[in-house]
């Protein structure tokens, strides 16, 4: 999914709307590239393909908007864990596998 974003340009196209959005707002890059995470997070449920993919598409984008490389890192790599909060989370199928609690209640 991130390499099919990278090579449409996808990725470009929806930072320089996110540039537009929230060009105004001081961090707001960032902001936007956290959301992208959240969502990401939310499809896939991995943490590590979501550090992977947004550090190929959103580090570049705000390093090239005048953002320090070490805060786009530090923004993609805090984003990051957020997939385990947010359902489906392959920790919570894990964890009612392993306590024998129902799946379904933990991801409702």
């Amino acid at each position: 999914m991130g390499y099919v974003a990278f090579y449409a340009d996808l990725s470009k196209d929806s930072y320089d709307a996110a540039r537009v959005w929230l060009g105004k707002v001081p961090g707001g890059l960032a902001v936007a590239t956290v959301y992208a995470c959240a969502i990401f997070g939310a499809a896939s449920g991995s943490g590590l393909a979501e550090a992977a993919v947004f550090s190929k598409i959103s580090v570049p984008e705000m390093i090239s908007s005048g953002y320090d490389k070490k805060l786009s890192l530090g923004v993609v790599a805090g984003a990051s864990g957020l997939d385990a909060l947010i359902p489906p989370s392959i920790l919570m199928v894990v964890y009612g596998v392993l306590t024998e609690t129902s799946v379904g209640k933990l991801l409702i």
